[in-house]
């Protein structure tokens, strides 16, 4: 046998065998594939998730969570570098991260496939736009892939994804393909757009807002007041804060000149050139009102000039007090006004210069003179031209400095937006089609008038809290139904890191 003849031999048995181990790689990779793919890991009433699809929550709810936490992880004992079933939370309990973070891929799976059943039982499609989303979901990965690749090129780098596929299976492990990433996505889409859906679809009549509000009429007015703080600070103990409140507190005052007269002429401000007086509270909604005095202040039978003494306890020790406030009740208003709807487009005032001890913003007369400039272009565009809504919101869309789309206020609160706009909306005689430009605190304000809406303030709050009452239940309810059944966690990614 030649030398030549040995050689070629010798290469054609190696070939031979690196063949037979790729081969016998590819069969393995194939077994451990189909082990996954086969493999029930969760039971959510009628569906059963295999390994890789409870794989997709797992990373999602790892990926989300420090997302959120990232920068203050470390606080809470996370090692982004360290594998997450190696790292304990709890030495009672022995629980792992891994395991915290399988429970928040249940909960979020359950609540997943609870409302996405949902929508299948109400024959619910997602709208156009969501759906070429969930249609074009591959491309637009592959298009992203391919613009890091580009960019990372142009620095010199190579990225670590080629495809789709590559993605993936670095983000999610074995199994994750294309197709099952996309009905995962689509699981998920129509569960989140068909809760949006559900509550938008809500309508309550006015009986049963009425029913709503009966026991809890108080939380749905909003109330005015004057409030003056004394910090024991000021004192040598809290008898003696207490004892000088209350003196304050048994007084009989006309106005707030009258209460701020009394305060100035406490002895701990006599010496005071410009003592901090009483701080006037107009319309304050139930929820805004300090908890400290929030149920004296709603008290159906208060009247205007009634004083109250409340406790202010220190809040790194609730059995010391920090304080006391002196209140006196000036009025309630049981927001049965009318809301407004309107479009606006806002010109901020651009630059600035804050305040190192204040924190307040100011603006110099250039900035605020280029802001006055481009909102006025914009008016005298609009009233010189075709002045309808439709034109009004496009020019909102274009060039307004606030995020609703086309500038449009529905219903508008009291607070939602700088109250020259609140003021000048509410004008009874307002019309529809009325157009006007406004200085604000922070900037210019075209604004446009839509209509009268036909829901009070009142009737706004209470639908907004039955609205919620009544999606809690029934989100309650779905989950409930749907209790999620842990099959298998073999092949959870519990190794992962972060970083």
């Amino acid at each position: 046998m030649s030398k030549t003849f040995k050689r070629l031999t010798a290469v054609v048995l190696l070939l031979v065998t690196i063949l037979s181990m790729t081969a016998c790689a590819d069969r393995r990779a194939q077994k451990e594939l189909e082990k996954l793919l086969n493999t029930q890991a969760v039971k959510l009433g009628s569906y059963t998730l295999n390994a890789v699809e409870l794989n997709y929550f797992f990373v999602d709810a790892v990926v989300e969570w420090y997302n959120t936490n990232g920068s203050m992880s470390h606080l809470m004992g996370f090692d982004p570098a360290k594998p997450l079933n190696e790292q304990v939370i709890s030495s009672a309990t022995g629980e792992t991260w891994a395991d915290s973070f399988l429970d928040t891929a249940l909960k979020n799976a359950q609540s997943t496939y609870a409302i996405y059943d949902q929508a299948m039982k109400a024959d619910f499609k997602l709208p156009r736009e969501m759906q070429l989303d969930v249609d074009k979901l591959i491309v637009n990965l592959q298009s992203t892939i391919d613009y890091y690749k580009k960019l990372y090129e142009s620095m010199g780098y190579e990225y670590p994804y080629s495809d789709v596929a590559g993605y993936l299976t670095s983000t999610y492990g074995t199994g994750a393909d294309a197709e099952s990433y996309k009905k995962y996505y689509e699981v998920c889409t129509i569960a989140n757009a068909y809760y949006t859906h559900y509550a938008d679809t809500l309508t309550f009549d006015s009986k049963a807002l009425r029913a709503y509000e009966a026991d809890k009429l108080h939380k749905y007015c909003s109330y005015s007041y004057e409030v003056y703080y004394l910090s024991i600070a000021q004192f040598e103990d809290a008898a003696e804060a207490e004892k000088v409140a209350k003196e304050l507190a048994a007084g009989n005052y006309a106005d707030k000149e009258a209460f701020d007269a009394a305060i100035k002429a406490l002895a701990i401000n006599k010496e005071v050139e410009e003592p901090t007086l009483s701080k006037a509270m107009t319309d304050q909604i139930y929820t805004k009102v300090p908890t400290y005095y929030a149920e004296w202040i709603s008290s159906a039978d208060r009247q205007e000039g009634d004083l109250t003494v409340a406790t202010h306890p220190d809040l790194n020790d609730k059995t010391k007090v920090q304080g006391y406030y002196v209140v006196r009740y000036t009025g309630r208003n049981t927001n049965e006004f009318l809301l407004q709807n309107i479009r606006q487009v806002y010109v901020a005032f651009q630059g600035g210069t804050t305040n190192a001890i204040t924190g307040e913003v100011s603006f110099s007369k250039v900035e605020k003179e280029a802001a006055r400039s481009k909102a006025e272009k914009m008016f005298v565009e609009f009233r010189t031209g075709a002045m309808s809504e439709l034109v009004f919101g496009n020019m909102a869309d274009q060039f307004s400095d606030a995020s609703a789309p086309g500038g449009l206020y529905e219903n508008l609160q009291p607070g939602q937006l700088d109250k020259v706009v609140e003021d000048w909306a509410n004008d009874p005689l307002r019309m529809t089609g009325d157009v006007e430009m406004l200085l604000g605190q922070r900037g210019y304000h075209i604004v446009y008038f839509v209509s009268h809406s036909k829901l009070t303030y009142r009737d706004y709050l209470v639908t907004q809290d039955l609205k919620t009452d009544t999606i809690s239940a029934w989100y309650d309810a779905l989950l409930e139904a749907m209790q999620p059944q842990l099959l298998s966690d073999t092949y959870v990614n519990k190794s992962m890191t972060i970083g």
